[in-house]
């Protein structure tokens, strides 16, 4: 059932609209009709009413501040979204305040179900009929591509997860293994699959070709301290089928003397995990490789960063000033995006320049491996910086192999993130996107009395209109009937847990807007098609990104039942299109090199995605202050063979230890500075 409510006033970005709520089974609608100049109407002028379109699951944080007759105050209620719009709904009566904040918390919570969400009842305009997104990433086409299974090469397709047996959880179907001259039998990789903390095996991302022949960046998850007698002999036949034969370098495949493995982790964390049985790679097992700790951050500490980030925005809707710039570089976000770009830069070195063998791997393999590997690949592959292949990039390293999406994006919601203000009491540890904390009824009583709360003009309307019913007037002397969703058993594994939350994605596609910013001519795509993508990230309209695996999106048969994202935008292509792209490859000219670095010194604020303009945001200080990217380099340790296995390892401050053990001519930057550049600012 679908209902509005009249007289309702929208507060967004320092202006008050009064017009019309619609709420619909899949979204809140705001209407309203501009008021008409003079001169239009002696014209005659008919003016369109405006409408906004907030999808329910976009809400990260909703609160109600109820305010009875007496007190003369409106009650409101206050979203903020994961896509960083800030909106405040202003009502006369009380009740009605209630009951529409009551049927927002139902409709977004969905009584924490997948197929209750909006992309399994999106019908689909016509243009986007004619695509078919589900079929754009073929895997052995892709490998194919990549040239990885052509003859002589160290890579073959196994079967051997055919039927999710082996790797249910994380791995695609069909498996990349190896072929070297001893062979890695199915059975011995079903065997050695075990030893991993998520059943992942280090499986082929990416296979360089025609410039770098033979080298490749394999990825997996954290190795178990092995019970099993031949464990360690498991281990070491795999990934050296891999990068090679330790015993004779030169006779086989890449440039075994540079061979890297790269653990995503801070040191301390991969040597704390020992504790547990997890941990890191004996490197006294792996001769021909070193290791490197690149000191990426996890779940929770990105987590805590992007609060902090609209903790800074939402106080700047406070006063007429733009965000807090020192309690931006206090977020520590762009010290983080720097630092997944550092670990792309080395990957890309080796792999690119080194011709060797990279194995990149973290605590699950799905999380800040899948940053690094997708990144270092778009730096490698010309292919992957265009439109079609930056799809089957994130089909491959992310879809297939198993970020998981409904966590980090927290699509089904949760009650804990709709709170009544007068009902608040101190902190929630259960804080998720956008959510202030325990920061008091001062601040958002601040925030509700300010006319300049709001995040970013959006008239968007991507979304269609549902069609469950038509919208039925609210009568404010009866009660609404509140919107029945039948409860029924949840499966654990679906309720939303927001802990698990986290903008890993979101880093992913800020990192690759830093490449796209720093070589504008390389990319096929343009800035708001990244921005568009991670929209859709969290709109739930397609059903590309509700699932955990592969396997659930094969088991919930998404692709018959939903729409795929990448059919929104090949539908809209021209609207997502770089005019400044330049396809032509020439490593003999510059700027046209089929490779690119990050410069991690040029990180920036991508101040579209937060809405804001880029002089809010990457402009001077008014202060005195630190960088918003502290002095780091990307590595916390490097590791070989004969290293003492308690932990006491190499210190990067002198890079010796790193080009003796092959890590050789990487360029780690002395210091990190914030460049702005002027970007046009268009709001989505």
């Amino acid at each position: 059932m679908s209902f509005q409510v009249d007289n309702v006033t929208l507060a967004r970005r320092g202006e008050q609209v009064d017009g019309t709520l619609h709420l619909t089974p899949h979204h809140l609608i705001f209407s309203h009709t501009p008021p008409i100049s003079p001169e239009d109407q002696i014209k005659g002028v008919i003016t369109r009413p405006r409408e906004l379109w907030i999808t329910y699951p976009i809400i990260a944080f909703c609160t109600l501040r109820p305010a009875p007759a007496a007190s003369r105050q409106l009650s409101s209620i206050r979203l903020r979204c994961r896509d960083f719009t800030f909106v405040c709904f202003y009502f006369v009566n009380e009740h009605k305040a209630r009951d529409v904040f009551e049927s927002i918390k139902q409709w977004t919570c969905k009584s924490s179900r997948i197929d209750k969400l909006y992309a399994f009842s999106y019908q689909p305009p016509p243009p986007e009929k004619e695509f078919n997104g589900w079929e754009l990433y073929d895997p052995r086409k892709e490998w194919a591509r990549q040239g990885c299974l052509n003859d002589g090469k160290a890579w073959r397709l196994s079967e051997i997860n055919m039927n999710y047996e082996a790797c249910s959880q994380t791995n695609p179907t069909p498996l990349v293994g190896v072929r070297q001259n001893r062979s890695i039998q199915d059975e011995k990789l079903l065997s050695a699959i075990f030893l991993t903390s998520r059943s992942e095996r280090p499986l082929a991302s990416f296979s360089a070709t025609e410039k770098e022949p033979d080298s490749s960046s394999p990825e997996t998850s954290q190795v178990m301290v092995p019970e099993l007698n031949n464990a360690e002999e498991l281990e070491d036949d795999l990934l050296a089928a891999t990068s090679g034969d330790p015993e004779d370098h030169r006779s086989i495949y890449g440039a075994q003397q540079s061979n890297l493995i790269v653990d995503a982790r801070p040191t301390v964390n991969a040597f704390a995990m020992q504790a547990v049985g997890l941990g890191s790679e004996n490197m006294d097992n792996y001769k021909f490789a070193t290791k490197a700790y690149l000191g990426i951050d996890n779940i929770h500490v990105m987590r805590d960063s992007l609060n902090k980030v609209i903790d800074a925005l939402k106080e700047s809707d406070v006063t007429p000033l733009g965000p807090n710039r020192d309690q931006l570089a206090r977020s520590g976000w762009l010290k983080h995006i720097g630092g997944i770009l550092e670990g792309a830069r080395l990957i890309t070195r080796q792999v690119g320049l080194t011709h060797s063998h990279v194995l990149i791997h973290c605590s699950d393999g799905w999380d800040r491996t899948s940053q690094l590997s997708a990144l270092s690949q778009i730096c490698l592959d010309p292919y992957f910086r265009t439109l079609e292949g930056f799809m089957v990039l994130v089909e491959k390293d992310w879809l297939s192999f198993g970020h998981m999406f409904r966590h980090r994006s927290g699509h089904l919601n949760s009650e804990k993130w709709f709170q009544i203000e007068n009902e608040r009491i101190g902190g929630d540890p259960n804080r998720a996107f956008g959510d202030g904390g325990g920061a008091g009824k001062a601040i958002e009583n601040a925030f509700l009395s300010a006319k300049g709360f709001f995040g970013r003009d959006n008239n968007s309307r991507d979304s269609l209109p549902d069609s469950d019913g038509e919208l039925q007037n609210y009568d404010s002397d009866t009660p609404v009937k509140k919107p029945t969703i039948p409860r029924s058993g949840v499966s654990e594994k679906e309720i939303t847990k927001p802990k698990e939350t986290s903008p890993v994605f979101h880093q992913f596609l800020d990192a690759t807007y830093q490449l796209l910013h720093q070589h504008p001519t390389r990319f096929e795509f343009n800035e708001r098609f990244l921005r568009r993508l991670l929209y859709h990230l969290y709109s739930c309209q397609f059903g590309t990104f509700l699932f955990n695996s592969e396997k659930e999106r094969v088991d919930c048969k998404a692709s018959e039942r939903t729409r795929s994202v990448w059919d929104y935008f090949l539908a809209r292509r021209e609207q997502f299109t770089n005019p400044q792209y330049d396809p032509v490859i020439d490593d003999n000219q510059r700027g046209k090199e089929r490779l690119i670095f990050p410069r991690v010194n040029e990180t920036r604020w991508w101040n579209e995605v937060f809405g804001r303009t880029d002089a809010e945001m990457n402009g001077p200080r008014s202060s005195a202050t630190p960088s918003d990217i502290p002095q780091s380099t990307v590595l916390t340790g490097i590791e070989t063979a004969g290293t003492n296995s308690a932990g006491k390892m190499t210190d990067v401050s002198g890079m010796t230890a790193a080009v003796t053990s092959g890590v050789s001519k990487l360029a780690f930057p002395a210091e990190r500075t914030d460049k702005p550049t002027e970007l046009e600012v268009e709001m989505q």
